[in-house]
């Protein structure tokens, strides 16, 4: 008999990550008006096998399914935070900032789609756009 083929699936997930110093995890939740999904001080770590953490980190993911294309989460990144455009600007003057997204699939061929308004925003905000792509049989 011949080999089952693995049921095909496509997961996309996007973030606005802000790493250095940070002094105050509430005055970024404060100031960006959404709860971050992950934070953590420089030194902590994930495990204890895992190395430390080399900065502070605040991140915050899109709520959107993960079934949903890439495009759907960096929009809805987009609509909650491009009013906060000038205190990001700031942020990303004195911290890492990133717009992170990431595509994961058992198919050998995909897309990824960016709307031109939050290529222009994270340009506008002088951050980069970083993707990253996982293909598993």
């Amino acid at each position: 008999m011949g080999k089952r083929r693995a049921i095909g699936y496509r997961e996309h997930f996007a973030s606005l990550r802000i790493f250095g110093k940070i002094p105050s995890f509430e005055i970024i939740t404060k100031r960006l008006g959404v709860r971050p999904d992950h934070v953590h001080r420089k030194g902590e770590r994930r495990s204890e096998l895992s190395k430390p953490y080399e900065h502070d980190s605040w991140q915050v993911k899109a709520l959107v399914a993960r079934n949903r294309s890439l495009e759907h989460h960096v929009r809805w990144l987009h609509r909650r935070l491009a009013k906060k455009t000038p205190y990001l600007k700031r942020l990303a003057q004195t911290h890492e900032v990133d717009l992170y997204c990431s595509y994961h699939s058992n198919y050998d061929q995909g897309r990824l789609e960016f709307p031109p308004e939050v290529l222009a925003w994270c340009g506008n905000l002088g951050i980069p756009l970083r993707v990253s792509i996982l293909v598993q049989e």
